[in-house]
């Protein structure tokens, strides 16, 4: 196993063979661990392999038989004809079983996991033809990745042999309780018989009735000794995992410990920690809460610059600073002041820069599968034969739709997935049509450069902006964005459905007839020589040239060498501080224009470069926001959007081809290239910008575009709310050194993280910024554990758990330390919440409790108890609330509190004193032989006594 697990062929781990053996090796291994830290099991449990290790370490075989029995089962299972298949059905196995009439021996229930969770298995027609009548009845279904179908008659050629291995091994009675998965119960004398195991490898796993078995002993703790936290998602929230994938495992099997420990399990804290020493704790209760703001892990005490500064001064090297060894102290501070604060602000810029890169994704050698029904959505005429028939290839049914069919009032069927290869403005309609919770794709053709030779199509990139918002606003109902060759061949199509079965785990993919590759948003280091400058000459022409970006770049031009700068905006020399925003330019002895233009009109724009001479720069910072969810944008709306930003630049690009540029600069956002929640057209419009400039570069023109995040003061830049303002002079210097590197695409934003990406992965993780993210979102409560946990609650205490679930996400939303800071009469607009982070809080509650809600839920439920209501009304649809039970238990409550007190103490008169009042106020005195106005605090609690037995 060493030598597989840590040799340079992967691909062999996952071999029947191997992976059994593997989880066999780490499930015992992780016993012997926990035992030595003093935890003792009162039984044992294992699904399926993982029982082959329960029987190991209860004793029924030695470690060296049960390696034996374990590699033969994987061997000879190995060996059986692959194929087959396994399907997991979110329904109970009763529902199931009538359905595989007349599949015998070519269907078997695998496995019943939990109550509504039972997996299938058998000949993949057979199984397929199961799924699909369940699929059909609106049921949820997922197929497993396995080389073989276990649990099914597709194992009956291997079960010969295996018999005649067991026979040949050593069997002695469990020193523990073992709780078998062919019987559901606890096994006894069966264990020692290898004709059990024979069975074990061909019937059901009944891993949900040993759950049950094991709850009526009366067991509520369980500890899963595995690979991840498969198995703990079935314990109904009473399971603990040794392991969790992308979890550092010291910390996981701490937490798992201390959970065994609250839990009351005895723990041998100085196995698990030798030679450490117990401390007592504090008698008081040491809750605090800190206001001061504390240091981030991310600005060490000695910067990297201040330590190359002492560096140089130890060394006496003089001549890094530029300055003379023999200058007194007092002539050389201003030198030193100036090296330190140049390269101090390179640092920051450098932590600023980033450009779209692409990681590959590994090929493999197993068929793509499609199940179910899939849509795919063109315009009228759109040429889709290649797609349609790759999908159906993978076994999909494909059907081939408009919007307008969307639309008309037919339901739409049980869909397994939705491809559109619509353009932006339809895309947000359809979105708005579908009336299916089936994951979008977005698939395009030259929508992104990911291989030499690619051919841009800036119409195409759009979508890629507008996609990822849509996976932001709706990360449940999204895909992902594919891009495609122009000629789609056999592997090509392979690769289209890997990605759309999610068999790659990514959702922002370019498919290329070489391969397929993953979009990573990565840093771009630092220029070793960051001295040079970039210079310009002649004139330049800056759009948006008035607004406060647009000032920004012009007073950098006039000082880069511009002799004239025209500035153009729809209201010219009449927009707000022209006049003081061209008298500091002239002053440094430039020739300043204004000009009113509509740069979305081709005409005015023609007019405009044709009358100025000796063009060399454009700068294109000319845009108008209409932020919006997108369940709210209309197609005007869109299209106001673009016509500036893109239609712009597309008339620039056109009318200065003939020109000698010596920069085309177009001003785009991070919200294209990230997302930004309320900004679907937005981010659109400047994706197409990125295409232009990519595409020009390709035809040998010059162009930069750059996706900015937001700047330190107004301005369309400004808009990135979620994103520090980077200081104008800084980001100027940042555009600058991407004119002299000569980049085509960069993203200039200064991005927080470690907060940024615990907000954007929230809900759904990210692919793309996988590279720059390192700490993983910790995961909310399973949605069927809340679900379960509120419908076993009395009415006040559901209306608690919600309010709480609603407050504890408005917190996290907002920024706030714990939910208990959230005042739930306070309106969500008092607080600071706004389209986007209405769409955050949405979609977290949307995950927390599967309950899918509008964006515009909070200005519906405009206070946090009011969406509390609504969303426990919406999680309770159809369930009968029983308030008159609700107040019995309430009283129950209210009687075992009673029994502790006395009339005669102070607690208690004030008690009755209340009872009586409420008593008085319902009009329901239950003993008419007192009159409540006069009775004693003893006659009250004497009637209490009688009402609920008190003695």
């Amino acid at each position: 196993m060493g030598e597989v697990v840590w040799g340079d062929d992967a691909g062999l781990l996952g071999g029947t063979a191997y992976t059994q053996a593997g989880l066999f090796a780490l499930e015992v291994s992780l016993y012997r661990l926990v035992v030595s830290w003093g935890v003792k099991p009162d039984y044992l449990l294992g699904h399926s392999i993982g029982e082959l290790a329960a029987a190991c370490v209860a004793g029924v075989w030695s470690l060296e038989d049960a390696a034996r029995v374990v590699a033969a089962r994987g061997r000879l299972m190995q060996a059986l004809p692959e194929g087959g298949a396994m399907v997991s059905l979110q329904a109970a196995a009763a529902e199931v079983l009538p359905h595989l009439a007349g599949y015998e021996g070519r269907v078997s229930v695998a496995a019943i996991n939990g109550p509504a969770a039972t997996v299938i298995s058998g000949d993949e027609e057979a199984v397929r033809a199961v799924e699909e009548v369940f699929i059909g009845r609106g049921v949820r279904t997922r197929w497993l990745r396995v080389s073989h179908a276990f649990h099914s008659s597709r194992m009956d050629g291997m079960l010969a042999e295996f018999g005649e291995v067991l026979r040949g091994v050593e069997f002695r009675a469990p020193n523990l309780p073992v709780v078998s998965n062919v019987s559901g119960a606890v096994a006894a004398d069966e264990l020692c018989s290898p004709e059990y195991w024979v069975r074990h490898v061909r019937e059901t796993v009944r891993f949900a009735d040993g759950l049950d078995t094991l709850r009526g002993l009366g067991v509520s703790t369980f500890l899963e000794l595995g690979p991840d936290g498969t198995l703990t998602a079935l314990a109904d929230g009473d399971g603990l995992p040794v392991l969790r994938p992308d979890r550092p495992e010291p910390l996981t099997a701490m937490a798992a410990l201390g959970g065994l420990y609250v839990r009351g399990v005895e723990v041998d804290w100085a196995a698990v920690f030798p030679g450490a020493r117990q401390v007592e704790l504090p008698t008081y209760a040491f809750q605090r809460e800190r206001f001061w703001l504390e240091p981030t892990s991310d600005q060490p005490v000695t910067s990297a610059v201040d330590a190359a500064f002492w560096d140089a001064v130890e060394r006496e090297d003089f001549g890094s600073f530029g300055i003379d060894a023999e200058q007194s102290l007092s002539a050389a501070l201003p030198a030193l002041a100036a090296w330190r604060r140049v390269r101090q602000e390179q640092s920051v810029i450098d932590g600023w820069r980033y450009r779209l890169g692409w990681a590959p994704i590994p090929g493999v050698f197993e068929e793509s599968v499609l199940t179910g029904t899939w849509l795919l959505v063109t315009e009228p005429g759109g040429g889709v034969d290649d797609l349609m028939g790759a999908m159906r290839a993978a076994g999909a049914e494909v059907r081939m739709v408009t919007v307008a069919e969307l639309a008309a009032p037919e339901t739409v069927p049980a869909l397994a997935g939705v491809v559109s290869l619509l353009p932006v403005e339809e895309t947000v309609l359809l979105l708005r049509t579908l009336r299916t919770v089936a994951p979008l794709w977005c698939v395009t053709r030259g929508a992104v450069s990911a291989a030499d030779g690619d051919v841009m199509d800036p119409d195409q990139a759009g979508l890629w902006g507008l996609g990822r918002v849509i996976g932001l606003e709706h990360p449940d109902r999204w895909g992902g964005l594919i891009d495609l060759p122009p000629v789609v061949d056999e592997g090509v199509g392979a690769w289209l459905c890997r990605v759309l079965s999610g068999g790659t785990g990514e959702d922002q993919v370019a498919v290329r007839a070489a391969g397929a590759w993953g979009a990573r948003l990565l840093r771009v280091a630092g220029a070793a020589d960051t001295s040079a400058e970039w210079r310009g000459r002649g004139a330049a022409l800056v759009t948006g040239g008035t607004g406060a970006l647009g000032g920004h770049v012009a007073r950098w031009l006039a000082g880069a060498g511009v002799e004239r700068i025209v500035l153009a905006s729809r209201r010219g020399a009449e927009a707000p501080g022209v006049a003081e925003l061209v008298a500091g330019l002239e002053v440094s002895g430039v020739v300043v224009s204004v000009v009113g233009c509509d740069v979305a009109d081709r005409g005015e724009v023609a007019a405009l470069v044709e009358g100025i001479a000796d063009l060399r720069v454009v700068v294109h910072a000319a845009g108008v926001l209409d932020d919006g969810v997108l369940e709210s944008l209309t197609s005007e709306r869109i299209r106001e959007v673009m016509r500036v930003k893109v239609a712009g630049a597309r008339h620039l690009d056109e009318l200065t081809r003939g020109r000698d540029l010596d920069a085309f600069v177009l001003f785009s956002s991070a919200a294209g290239t990230l997302g930004n929640a309320g900004q679907g057209s937005y981010a659109a419009a400047n994706a197409v910008l990125d295409g232009l400039a990519q595409r020009r570069r390709a035809e040998g023109l010059v162009a930069t575009s750059v996706a900015w995040g937001a700047w330190a003061d107004s301005g369309m830049g400004a808009a990135q709310r979620q994103l520090p303002g980077m200081p104008p002079e800084l980001a100027i210097a940042a555009l600058q050194q991407s004119l002299v590197a000569d980049e085509t695409t960069m993203m200039i934003a200064d991005v927080e993280w470690s907060s940024f990406g615990s907000r954007y992965t929230a809900v759904r993780p990210s692919p793309l910024l996988s590279e720059l993210l390192t700490i993983a979102t910790p995961p909310m409560e399973p949605v069927e554990e809340f679900a379960t946990r509120l419908r076993g609650m009395s009415r006040i205490e559901r209306d608690r758990a919600v309010l709480e679930l609603v407050r504890t996400h408005v917190a996290a939303v907002l920024g706030h330390a714990k939910p208990s800071s959230v005042d739930p009469s306070r309106t969500f607009q008092e607080v600071g919440f706004d389209s986007l982070t209405a769409v955050e809080l949405r979609n977290r509650l949307a995950t927390a409790t599967g309950v899918p809600f509008p964006a515009s839920v909070i200005f519906d439920y405009p206070t946090t108890a009011a969406l509390a209501d609504h969303v426990r009304a919406q999680l309770l649809q159809g369930e009968t609330e029983d308030d008159t039970t609700s107040v019995l238990d309430e009283l129950n409550r209210l009687e075992a509190v009673l029994s502790d007190l006395s009339p005669s103490d102070v607690a208690g008169a004030e008690v009755a004193a209340k009872i009586k009042s409420l008593l008085s106020h319902w009009g329901a005195a239950t003993d008419r032989d007192i009159e409540l106005d006069s009775a004693t605090d003893e006659e009250m609690f004497d009637l209490l006594g009688k009402e609920f037995g008190i003695s």
